[in-house]
């Protein structure tokens, strides 16, 4: 009687299959968690076709704490020697979360800078060594372009300075 699409009814035709049990009974926050879902898709979608927003860039990687950062960074610069001398903390950490920032050339071989890596990964926000491939800010000690293959590829078991690294990460943890 109050159907809505009432006034479509000679173009459609409308059926119910009583046999079908198809009422689906979720809890408020299955529901809330559906419907955040389905409008995010939603939203995702008409963007995209309407060409209002950009694609972000997913890969991207923050800080957790800047602050806690820098001070490791400091540290491992004074005491490991990782990047030239005339580098700071600061320019490392803009190499890696802003995109095309200033070049950093390492001062340690590429096994190395894997493990440094790894271990100060926990401190980064969607961190990974392809990610840090992508930015293309990082050279190696002879100075070729730093790609996620050669890091990758540099991954070893004990790497020289590994003892080094984690004295002075293990003061901050």
């Amino acid at each position: 009687k109050n159907n809505p699409f009432r006034q479509y009814a000679s173009f459609y035709k409308f059926a119910k299959d009583l046999s079908i049990e198809n009422t689906v009974f979720y809890s408020d926050e299955q529901h809330m968690y559906y419907a955040h879902t389905i409008h995010s898709h939603l939203v995702t979608a008409f963007e995209a076709q309407l060409g209002v927003k950009e694609k972000r860039e997913k890969d991207r990687i923050t800080v957790k704490d800047k602050k806690v950062i820098k001070d490791i960074l400091e540290r491992l610069i004074l005491e490991v020697e990782f990047i030239r001398e005339d580098f700071t903390s600061e320019d490392f950490l803009n190499a890696l979360i802003i995109p095309s920032s200033k070049d950093i050339y390492l001062n340690i071989d590429n096994q190395s800078f894997h493990y440094l890596l790894s271990r100060i990964k926990v401190y980064f926000f969607n961190f990974s060594i392809t990610a840090v491939a992508k930015t293309e800010n990082f050279y190696s000690i002879k100075g070729t372009l730093l790609k996620a293959n050669n890091l990758n590829n540099a991954k070893g078991d004990y790497p020289k300075l590994k003892d080094s690294i984690d004295s002075v990460l293990k003061k901050f943890a």
